[in-house]
């Protein structure tokens, strides 16, 4: 299914472009789209942190099947529009939510937006607005949810699953539950198609988004981008020349030790943060690809062994 040609029209773009404009309020902003294509929320605050929740209704979900908790953070640095980060995925999951409150059924979705998850300098993973929400997820019983983060949804032509939670530590337990979601995730990809061709993924170490925070909370987490295949392709075969362990976090000494990294490291990435990343360094295709992908995440369901 490709995203929604509702969501392509003159009036969602005019939103997207006010969403990813100079001095808007990205949270007041996403509430007004919202109420206006007519998808329930509830707003929570966490730390200080406001979350955006989509209600669905409760013949949505049912106890025999892993709810599927989905996320995109709304909010950007200031200086940069975040077209790509995070507009593309906040835009995508709209799509998504509209599609699912226009054809009700049995998904075991959750859908929240989330904020505060652009770190600043000084900050560490639990200063990040995901962490406390981990926390609120944990204590309302989601220990056991499938999470999926989307960032940067919205340049490229191929899927990028992030690896980091099967090697970042957390104990067995969360070694294991985030072996099944990446494995989940990777199933997921391998069954969409391209032009009628197979999907291409390619597993990498993704340095940024909400996942951090939600892992340091002690959830299983799988974060899920796009890039532009070369780019992509690139900086696999960059890692793979690197001995020893891959990189957790990309600091600025590891990629300064490792040139090769350093000079394959995405094109895409670097526009992340800047007055770049505008709504010209987007492509239909990435969102035709993300929106299959997110689609075919919405209605898979996995039962509770």
């Amino acid at each position: 299914m490709q995203f929604s040609d509702k969501f392509y029209s003159d009036e969602m773009i005019g939103d997207f472009l006010k969403f990813t404009g100079p001095g808007g309020n990205r949270l007041d902003l996403l509430k007004k789209i919202l109420e206006k294509y007519g998808i329930p929320y509830t707003q929570i605050e966490l730390a200080g942190t406001r979350h955006i929740v989509i209600k669905f209704p409760k013949n949505s979900y049912s106890p025999q099947f892993t709810v599927k908790t989905i996320l995109a953070h709304y909010d950007c640095v200031p200086g940069s529009p975040g077209a790509n980060d995070n507009g593309s995925s906040v835009f995508l999951l709209l799509g998504a939510a509209k599609n699912m409150m226009d054809n009700p059924g049995l998904y075991n979705t959750r859908i929240i937006f989330t904020g505060n998850e652009e770190l600043v300098s000084g900050q560490g993973v639990k200063e990040q607005g995901a962490y406390p929400l981990g926390l609120g997820l944990k204590s309302l019983g989601c220990l056991d949810d499938d999470i999926y983060v989307l960032d940067c949804m919205g340049r490229g032509d191929t899927l990028i699953l992030s690896d980091v939670g099967l090697y970042s530590g957390g104990g067995k337990i969360l070694m294991e539950r985030n072996r099944r979601i990446y494995e989940r995730a990777v199933d997921i990809c391998r069954g969409l198609k391209q032009s009628g061709k197979e999907s291409v993924f390619f597993s990498l170490p993704v340095p940024y988004g909400d996942n951090a925070g939600l892992s340091a909370a002690g959830l299983s987490v799988q974060a899920v981008t796009v890039l532009p295949g070369a780019e992509a392709l690139g900086f696999y075969q960059a890692i793979r020349n690197i001995k020893g362990k891959k990189p957790v976090v990309f600091s600025r000494e590891f990629l300064e030790k490792n040139t090769g990294v350093k000079e394959a490291y995405p094109a895409t990435w670097r526009m992340i943060n800047t007055p770049r990343d505008d709504i010209n360094c987007l492509n239909r295709e990435a969102f035709d690809l993300a929106y299959s992908f997110i689609w075919a995440l919405v209605t898979k369901k996995y039962p509770v062994y």
